[in-house]
């Protein structure tokens, strides 16, 4: 559910800025909107939700339990931290891949966070919480199961 939500906040506009240049019309400035699929790192957010998607489809049919868990670990992670830098700093990695080239970002006044980077973050902290929450479900499983063989009870009736 987490990975859907973050694949509608890709491709949602992440960031919204007045229109630079533009005439103003009935006293409203028009404004222009940047998504994360133009940003300098749409292809490592594509790469990080497809190996999330997996791992976590591996970790709910129950197949690698163990590599799907420190793959969602890391992808989540991953996934925070790459939303938390794109939308740092003026969204300065999302803006210069909509023009191809360093925007001076001080000429683009009242750039502010819109429906896709609350989307995409909350989906990465909904996805890095499921994440930890399966990773301590998996970890009490596997000391559950390894149980020493010491401190089994044996009956015998007789």
């Amino acid at each position: 559910m987490a990975v859907a939500v973050m694949s509608l906040g890709t491709f949602l506009p992440f960031v919204s800025f007045d229109a630079y240049g533009a005439l103003e019309t009935g006293g409203v400035v028009p404004r222009e909107f940047a998504s994360l699929t133009q940003s300098q790192d749409a292809r490592w957010i594509v790469v990080v939700l497809v190996i999330l998607g997996a791992a976590a489809a591996l970790h709910l049919t129950g197949r690698h339990r163990s590599a799907s868990t420190a793959a969602l670990l890391i992808a989540s992670l991953a996934v925070v931290a790459l939303g938390l830098l794109d939308g740092s700093n003026h969204a300065e990695r999302v803006l210069p891949g909509l023009w191809g080239e360093p925007a001076n970002l001080s000429q683009l006044p009242g750039i502010t966070p819109d429906l896709g980077y609350y989307l995409f973050l909350g989906g990465a902290v909904v996805a890095f919480a499921a994440s930890l929450v399966m990773a301590s479900t998996h970890l009490r499983r596997s000391s559950a199961s390894s149980t020493p063989l010491s401190s089994t009870r044996i009956r015998f009736s007789g």
